[in-house]
């Protein structure tokens, strides 16, 4: 029998996530889609999921989101922080920003 280690963090941060509406993590879900993408260069870092956020809730279908609530999304997304210390994780991602 294999035992599966669960995330800790991630299993802290869902249940918050979950609390948002279908529709608005449908909405969250296409923004990183359409603006979110690996950084060509591994070795950049430097965008926190802080900033992502305001970002995220500056745009034109954006809303107000917990720092928590956009760590899952990009987390759902397939995006992975490089650095989970301290609150404002960091990626290895570049912003496009089209809907302003």
């Amino acid at each position: 029998m294999t035992i599966v280690k669960e995330d800790p963090i991630k299993i802290a941060y869902t249940w918050e996530y979950e609390k948002l509406s279908a529709r608005k993590r449908e909405t969250i879900q296409r923004w990183i889609k359409q603006n979110v993408e690996p950084h060509r260069i591994k070795t950049y870092r430097g965008v926190t999921s802080h900033a992502i956020k305001h970002l995220f809730e500056e745009s034109k279908d954006g809303f107000y989101i917990t720092n928590r609530q956009l760590k899952v999304a990009l987390d759902e997304a397939g995006f992975k922080p490089e650095d989970t210390w301290p609150e404002a994780w960091e990626y290895t991602i570049s912003i496009r920003i089209f809907d302003y």
